[in-house]
């Protein structure tokens, strides 16, 4: 499926500063922890809100191994198996596990054992990759793209995946990473039937509005091998 990758990343608490030899990637700053009820300054505020952009070289080094990765983020990551496309699994890591705002699945390449393809962010998550994050409407990402662009139909295995950027922003990644971009409808929303199934839609289709779809998962493909996972609709 053009453009359709796969999907990972992490979570809350960053963690320590300084590079780690040889990736030139820096570990996470740690932040102190507030007291109970203190109200962050606007300045601090707007520094959390850098440290939780992700991008091509940040959080990791593209094909960066998992020993590394783990050996960096120390207690702040763990191996897991991840879930895959039409019910496949998938080797690989999570960083933060315990904090959901943070929480980053990092797929390892089966070709290439070891090495990180790909981050996924999720539900709850709080990052910022390209300007989107989780809970964006479709109208947000239409502005971050400076263009429409067009998504499977909503209700099946790849229902809601961005299959084309139209050329806008999104379809070029800075540092030659890929993007995959996932829309779920609003709770209880009732949806048009040409928004429905094995079809691509466009991202301003009839009742696409009403159906208050916004992003549900975001993929970082960080490119040495991620093309294997990607996958066709039968």
């Amino acid at each position: 499926m053009t453009g359709l990758r796969w999907i990972f990343l992490l979570a809350p608490v960053l963690i320590v500063a300084c590079a780690d030899e040889g990736t030139g990637v820096p570990a996470p700053a740690r932040t102190d922890i507030a007291s109970p009820g203190a109200t962050p300054s606007p300045a601090k505020a707007a520094s959390e809100a850098e440290k939780l952009t992700a991008s091509c070289t940040y959080l990791l080094a593209r094909g960066e191994e998992a020993t590394k990765i783990l050996r960096r983020y120390g207690a702040d990551a763990k191996r897991a198996t991840l879930g895959g496309p039409e019910g496949t699994e998938l080797t690989g890591l999570v960083l933060w596990p315990g904090d959901p705002a943070r929480r980053v699945e990092v797929i390892l390449s089966e070709d290439r054992p070891e090495r990180a393809i790909a981050l996924r962010f999720g539900e709850r998550s709080t990052w910022r990759v390209n300007g989107l994050r989780v809970g964006d409407s479709i109208e947000t990402a239409v502005r971050v793209n400076s263009a429409g662009f067009s998504l499977y139909g909503f209700g099946w295995d790849y229902g809601g995946y961005v299959s084309d950027w139209k050329g806008g922003v999104l379809a070029r990644q800075p540092g030659g990473c890929g993007i995959t971009v996932r829309f779920m409808p609003g709770e209880n929303a009732e949806l048009d039937e040409g928004l429905v199934g094995d079809r691509v839609i466009r991202s301003d289709a009839p009742g696409m509005s009403a159906a208050g779809a916004s992003v549900s998962e975001i993929t970082l493909d960080l490119g040495d091998g991620a093309e294997a996972l990607a996958t066709t609709p039968k």
